[in-house]
């Protein structure tokens, strides 16, 4: 889970004038990932035992929340080629 801090120091952000609107960003982000790594065939989310998956997911969701702060006022597509190379690791079945 990405805290408030950790998201306004990756975007760069010193006031809190967005608060609200990063909170939101934020719970996009980790909706996405969760989303995008979920095991669809039997729709359980698939769960990495280690703490080096929540960390991938940390880090991708970092990414989406980036490109959804830049591109909020377009249909950017959230999900680059740089996040999705880093999540699918992580999908059941893993696909290479």
């Amino acid at each position: 889970m990405i805290a408030i801090s950790q998201a306004k120091m990756y975007l760069r952000i010193d006031d809190d004038h967005e608060d609200d609107l990063i909170h939101t960003l934020i719970n996009m982000a980790e909706g996405i990932v969760r989303d995008y790594v979920m095991d669809f065939a039997d729709g359980v989310a698939w769960r990495n035992p280690s703490a080096d998956g929540a960390n991938v997911m940390d880090a991708a969701a970092l990414l989406i929340l980036g490109e959804l702060y830049q591109n909020r006022n377009s249909a950017a597509a959230p999900l680059s080629p740089t996040v999705r190379i880093i999540l699918e690791r992580l999908r059941s079945p893993a696909l290479a």
